[in-house]
C-alpha cells in the first residue's frame, strides 16, 4: 500500500510546486516525471502532472489537505495523473474514489524543513557524549513532568552521578538536583509556565573519572495549543476510520506541524515508519 499527502495549493501555483508526499511506497508503484521513471521513495514529493503508475493490485491514497480537503484512493493496475487539487485516471485505469477529510486535517501544511531536535552535547577534557531524551523543544505537560537522558557509552558497571539544572529564559536557575539514575521526576512545586522558554542541563561524573554534559531547550505547550491538540486527538481516534494507516500519518503530520516532533515520530515508529528527519522532502530530478 502507498499513501501520499498533498497540500492542495491554489490552481494558479506553478506546476513544479510539490503537491503531494509519499509516505508508504508499494511494490509495483513508480513515479513518472518528464518521461523518466523513478522509484517511489518514502515521502517522495509529487508535482502537478506527475504520473503514478501501479503495475499490480496495490492501493495508493493521495490527500489534498487545503481547499477541497479530499482523499483520492487509487487502485492498480493503471496510471494516474496528479492535478492541482485532484487525481485523474489515465487510459483504462479505474476512476479514483474520493472521500472528504475531517475538518481538523484540512488546515495541515507540509513543511519540508528539517527541524533540529537533538540535545547539544557539551564536551570538554575527558568528556563523553550524553543525550537528553525528554523534554526537548515544544512539549506537553506529561512529557515535562519527568526528565530522561541516556547515559554515556562504556562499561556497564560504571557508576555515574548526575547533577540536573533547569533555567528559565533569563538564565535564572529554577531547579537543581542530583541523582544516580537516568531519569528524574520534577517535584510538585516545580511547575514550568506554559509558553515560556526553559533549558535543562545534565552534568555527569563517573567513578572512573569521565565526565559528560548536555543541554536542551524546551517550552511547555500553552492552553490554546493543548485545546487544538485535543481536537486533533479526537479526530484521530473518534471519527470513522476508513484507513488506519492514513489516519496515523495525518495525525503525525498534524503533530509535526504544531512542533511536537517527538510525539509525531512516536506515531510513525509505532507503524514501523522512519522518523521525519530521515527522509522528509525527498524529490526526484
Amino acid at each position: 500500500m502507498l499513501l501520499a499527502l498533498a497540500t492542495g495549493p491554489a490552481a494558479a501555483a506553478a506546476p513544479l510546486e510539490p503537491r503531494a508526499i509519499v509516505t508508504v511506497p508499494a511494490q509495483g508503484a513508480r513515479l513518472w516525471r518528464a518521461g523518466t521513471a523513478h522509484p517511489l521513495a518514502v515521502l517522495q514529493l509529487l508535482r502537478q502532472d506527475d504520473e503514478v503508475r501501479l503495475a499490480g493490485p496495490v492501493q495508493v491514497e493521495i490527500a489534498f489537505l487545503a481547499g477541497v480537503g479530499r482523499v483520492f484512493v487509487l487502485r492498480g493496475p493503471g496510471s494516474f495523473r496528479v492535478g492541482a487539487q485532484e487525481v485523474s485516471a489515465v487510459g483504462a485505469a479505474a476512476t479514483p474514489q474520493a472521500r472528504d477529510l475531517a475538518p481538523q486535517w484540512r488546515a495541515l501544511r507540509i513543511d519540508p524543513a528539517r527541524l533540529g531536535r537533538a540535545s547539544v552535547s557539551l564536551r570538554g577534557p575527558q568528556s563523553e557524549p550524553l543525550e537528553l531524551l525528554q523534554p526537548r523543544g515544544l512539549e506537553r505537560a506529561a512529557r515535562v513532568a519527568q526528565l530522561r537522558w541516556r547515559r554515556p557509552a562504556g562499561r556497564a558497571q560504571a557508576r555515574w552521578e548526575y547533577t540536573v539544572r533547569i533555567t528559565d529564559g533569563r538564565g535564572a536557575q529554577v531547579y537543581a538536583a542530583t541523582t544516580p539514575l537516568e531519569a528524574l521526576s520534577l517535584p510538585p512545586e516545580v511547575q514550568p509556565v506554559p509558553g515560556q522558554a526553559y533549558a535543562w542541563m545534565v552534568e555527569g561524573v563517573c567513578d572512573d573519572g569521565r565526565r559528560a554534559q548536555a543541554l536542551a531547550p524546551f517550552t511547555l505547550a500553552d492552553p490554546l495549543l493543548e485545546a487544538r491538540l485535543a481536537g486533533l486527538s479526537a479526530a484521530h481516534t473518534g471519527g470513522p476510520v476508513v484507513d488506519p494507516l492514513a489516519e496515523d500519518v495525518l495525525y503525525a503530520l498534524a503533530l509535526a506541524q504544531e512542533g511536537l516532533r517527538e510525539e509525531s515520530d512516536a506515531v510513525l515508529r509505532a507503524r514501523a515508519l522512519p522518523d521525519w528527519p530521515l527522509y522528509l522532502g525527498v524529490d526526484a530530478p
